[in-house]
């Protein structure tokens, strides 16, 4: 039976697979979720999450 997963749950599954010792090929048959659906909601919650790494710019007013 095919059920949808929350944002939440997405993201809650997403930090399991980054804990967890394995890769994401096991990690979706452990949830029986397909591959694709896998990359695809990883890349979306991605897009929606702001990237730390990045450099904050600041603008400086000179006088």
């Amino acid at each position: 039976m095919k059920t949808n997963k929350t944002t939440t749950q997405w993201q809650k599954l997403l930090q399991e697979h980054n804990t967890l010792i394995g890769n994401s090929v096991e990690c979706c048959q452990h949830q029986n979720i397909s591959m694709t659906t896998y990359y695809i909601k990883s890349a979306s919650l991605a897009e929606q999450q702001p990237n730390p790494t990045l450099p904050v710019q600041t603008h400086r007013l000179s006088s």
